[in-house]
């Protein structure tokens, strides 16, 4: 029974069975007039022959409380299983795994310890159970339910179990891998997730998108099929009986026979595929659906599997970037972007930028955090956890100098904390929460430390940390002295143009208020030559396109581009207004936009004579369009990627100057 007051009890044993209801449970039922025998159940409710049956707390005990609650609930479960089979439907149930549920309680290794002895008692989460119903929501109720079986270390009978005849092969590194081909439905009793959104361990799975699942079920309804794998991992070793009768000519390498799955609802991880499973999820069992085909590898390590995710997302457009860093500190630690990841996560969990920044692994992202991928490609750009900064020549990087790998983010994050701490005291809370909480800001704030420890070539005393702190912020203050400035600036720093133009002149104002010409010289006198050359060459493609097109106002944008773009420009256009009247619509257009407007096709019947010029230009539309890509992502090098072949990018920058001109 619940521990606190009657009606917050009560009310806290109805969203439990709430939630048993909405992850699938069946014949789900408690509360305070329902007994079994001479016992009061608080909720129950169950899936083919097991039935959970659950106490609820939710009052702050302290440990021995929780162990009492432990006692009493294995006492009863002997008169429980023999009266419940009196209840019509229960009588189908042969299995019962016995629960409490907790909320606001601290359970010690010594309570889970007590739980786990037989009779077991699982220890849930208020929590956990809130997850499930969630993802019950996006993954569908049978799905669900397997994942909260497994979970409790529930055994499914052997009858249910997939066997499926399958292919065995051993591949590099003296590994087997399984492929084969087999029905959603069983595949969706064994497979798992892991997600670390529920509170668990160190887990890597990408977040299941509910639009992609609900496009994916049309997919399915539609008649149409998936030719591509589904990737999981066993947790466990199978069973494989080989047939075997085959004459010479049948390669050895190559095995054949029956699969026999590891008996655990848990028995397979899936590294790539899971919309595609879990989209049948949501459907109802059909058995002349088609078949997934499936390859599975032996036992693999968490790390190894988050290898093989890596592998495959990195060359793949949907998985958000935000987790591929967390993934890259989680499981890669000592490698340079691990250290960078697991900087900007230990931040997060220091003042001044304490739980202000999105951690997918952690949870649900919140409205207003910032993103982990953009402050982690902004660290990586100064190169401040390498043994050499960016704009370091011969002197070494002394924050990290003599530090093991792992030691490396911990001191990064800690000197970063001190001064950022000390702009935030420095500065008004307007200029703080509005452009230094902000990635624009932390862009700049980041590059100055980094030209900090460049010109003072050893780790910021307090007394250093406070004079270049004040500088900073005394020369943003210069720029931005009022709301109205400060929101101006804002708007301004959504670019990499725009913060680039603003580091300078940060940096030309600090020099000048410490009256030290040499700080800062190094990174304003190293402008990369080539991001010069694509922002001119921007410019001169966006009035060129604005000119063939009669782009002159957004309404005659709005016919030549998608809604979302010319709604983007419309707003950026309004903002130069405030203090540049006569700033033009082209002027707004990057060269995404560009590349969009160049790809729409009425606009190509216009565009693609002015581009295809075998003898000064390009030989088709797909080489043009091939061109700009090269050149796109030599600017997006600044964003943390790779820049590419830059002979080839400056080769099609003077095709394009030739066109234009």
């Amino acid at each position: 029974m619940v521990r606190s007051s009657a009606k917050a009890g009560l009310d806290f044993e109805s969203e439990v069975r709430g939630c048993l209801k909405r992850i699938g449970l069946k014949h789900v039922d408690g509360g305070p007039n329902f007994k079994i025998g001479e016992h009061q159940i608080d909720a129950c409710g169950g899936w083919d022959d097991v039935l959970i049956v659950a106490e609820c707390t939710q009052a702050s005990v302290e440990g021995a409380s929780i162990r009492r609650l432990i006692s009493e609930l294995r006492g009863k479960q002997a008169n429980i299983r023999k009266e419940i089979k009196k209840k019509d439907k229960y009588q189908t149930y042969k299995r019962f795994e016995f629960t409490i549920v907790i909320r606001n309680i601290k359970c010690t290794d010594g309570d889970k310890k007590i739980a786990s002895q037989k009779p077991q008692i699982h220890l849930i989460e208020f929590q956990t159970l809130k997850y499930y119903q969630s993802l019950a929501g996006i993954i569908g109720e049978r799905g669900t339910v397997f994942h909260l079986l497994g979970e409790m270390g529930v055994q499914p009978r052997d009858f249910d179990m997939p066997r499926l005849p399958a292919f065995r092969v051993r591949l590099a590194k003296d590994s087997l891998a399984y492929l084969f081909w087999c029905d959603p439905n069983d595949l969706l009793k064994v497979a798992y997730v892991a997600r670390r959104e529920a509170g668990r361990e160190k887990y890597y799975q990408r977040i299941l998108s509910s639009q992609r699942l609900r496009d994916i079920r049309k997919f399915i309804k539609d008649g149409e099929i998936f030719p591509n794998n589904v990737i999981v991992s066993f947790d466990k070793k199978p069973d494989f009986r080989e047939k075997r009768g085959f004459d010479d000519s049948w390669p050895s390498w190559l095995e054949i026979g029956e699969l026999i799955f590891p008996k655990s609802y848990t028995s397979c991880w899936i590294i790539d595929g899971q919309h595609r499973l879990y989209g049948f999820g949501g459907l109802q069992p059909n058995p002349k659906a088609q078949k997934l085909a499936v390859f599975a590898f032996e036992p693999l390590q968490e790390a190894r599997q988050a290898k093989y995710f890596l592998d495959i997302n990195a060359k793949q457009t949907p998985v958000p970037k935000d987790l591929i860093w967390d993934v890259q500190g989680e499981m890669q630690p000592n490698t340079e972007d691990g250290i960078v990841a697991n900087c900007i996560k230990k931040l997060n969990q220091i003042e001044p930028l304490r739980d202000q920044i999105f951690i997918p692994l952690a949870g649900k992202r919140i409205w207003g955090k910032l993103k982990l991928s953009g402050l982690c490609q902004d660290l990586r750009e100064t190169r401040l956890c390498c043994e050499r900064t960016r704009s370091m020549t011969s002197q070494r990087n002394t924050l990290i100098q003599g530090l093991k790998p792992e030691r490396v983010s911990e001191k990064i994050a800690k000197v970063m904390a001190s001064f950022l701490k000390s702009v935030q005291a420095s500065c008004s809370k307007d200029l703080w929460d509005n452009i230094l909480l902000r990635p624009g800001g932390l862009t700049i704030a980041f590059n100055v430390f980094e030209q900090i420890i460049v010109h003072l070539k050893h780790d910021p005393t307090e007394r250093e940390r406070d004079k270049y702190s004040r500088s900073f912020t005394r020369s943003l203050t210069d720029i931005a002295p009022s709301g109205s400035s400060i929101r101006q600036l804002q708007s301004k720093l959504t670019s990499y143009k725009q913060r680039r133009e603003m580091l300078r002149e940060v940096l030309m104002r600090m020099q000048e208020e410490l009256n030290d010409p040499d700080f800062g010289k190094d990174l304003l006198s190293a402008a990369e030559k080539l991001d010069d050359r694509i922002i001119k060459f921007e410019r001169r493609l966006a009035e060129f396109i604005a000119n063939a097109l009669g782009i002159v106002d957004i309404n005659n944008l709005k016919q030549v581009t998608p809604e979302h773009i010319w709604r983007n420009i419309q707003r950026l256009v309004e903002q130069e207004h405030v203090s540049h009247p006569t700033f033009a619509v082209h002027e707004a257009l990057g060269l995404g936009d560009i590349q969009v407007i160049m790809e729409q096709r009425n606009n190509r019947k216009v565009l693609t004579p002015l581009f295809t010029k075998p003898e000064i230009g390009f030989n088709s539309s797909e080489e043009t369009k091939a061109a700009l890509g090269h050149i796109i992502r030599a600017r997006t090098r600044v964003h943390g990627r790779r820049r590419g072949n830059i002979s080839l990018v400056n080769t099609y920058l003077e095709i394009f100057d030739r066109l234009i001109s």
